[in-house]
């Protein structure tokens, strides 16, 4: 089982050659940004005018905890800072654990082949890095990996090995397809840009509407002629059949 881990001066001195960071003792809460995080002197310049501090610094206390941390989220380098100081931790933990630890900047995967180690391991880790000033989302973590879920508006099912469009972007795609209909039959005409991207959308409902297949057929037919003489923004008349049949 992983004790808390404090480091000794010489793992500390380590951490920070490793990190590119620097001990530093705690200030007064009322100092907003006293303790703020910024990366190291290659990028101090961007960071200084972002955090309003003399020189980049990473506050690490082996005797309590940092009151007060800031990320500078939203520049382009926060990755990079991230990925480093969290490396540093995660490498001493490393040694006093039994689990595998992969990291990719701010998820953090513990394998195991017990789930009792796993389990009880991973609480253990989970404190120690607290310690330190790190906030754990424990609604994001898992012990059971997902059989089902919903990516790109698709339903991914890894059990049954089949994808399935969800509900709300199938009502979304039929509604908008309705919309499109009602338009054209009363106006007759549409630009080409504007028909190839209802034929796509009918591609995805052709399990929905059984005619799907034969209308897109037409659909594109049309489109093509078109193209032969007229740019994506030139205006076609569609067959109001079709239209109908659609609606």
């Amino acid at each position: 089982m992983v004790e808390p881990y404090i480091p000794d001066k010489e793992t500390q001195w380590n951490m920070e050659k490793d990190s590119g960071c620097e001990q530093v003792e705690q200030g007064n809460r009322e100092v907003t940004l006293q303790n703020a995080w910024t990366r190291g002197s290659t990028i101090s310049s961007e960071l200084n005018g972002l955090c309003n501090i003399s020189r980049s610094q990473i506050s690490i206390s082996p005797h309590h905890i940092i009151s007060k941390l800031t990320m500078p989220f939203g520049t382009k380098h926060s990755p990079i800072f991230f990925a480093e100081a969290i490396e540093s931790f995660l490498r001493q933990i490393r040694i006093h654990s039994e689990i595998k630890i992969l990291n990719n900047f701010d998820n953090i995967l513990l394998i195991h082949q017990d789930k009792y180690t796993l389990k009880t391991q991973t609480m253990e880790i989970m404190r120690t890095l607290e310690q330190f000033g790190w906030i754990i989302s424990t609604e994001k973590c898992e012990t059971e990996p997902k059989q089902i879920i919903t990516f790109l508006g698709s339903i991914w099912n890894q059990k049954e090995m089949n994808i399935r469009m969800s509900e709300e972007r199938k009502l979304k795609m039929i509604q908008t397809l309705k919309d499109w209909c009602n338009v054209i039959y009363m106006n007759k005409s549409e630009t080409i840009k504007q028909l190839a991207a209802q034929i796509g959308r009918l591609n995805f409902l052709k399990p929905l509407i059984k005619e799907a297949s034969l209308y897109l057929i037409e659909l594109d037919k049309a489109k093509t002629q078109m193209l032969r003489t007229e740019s994506w923004d030139g205006i076609m008349v569609v067959n109001r059949a079709v239209i109908r049949e659609l609606r």
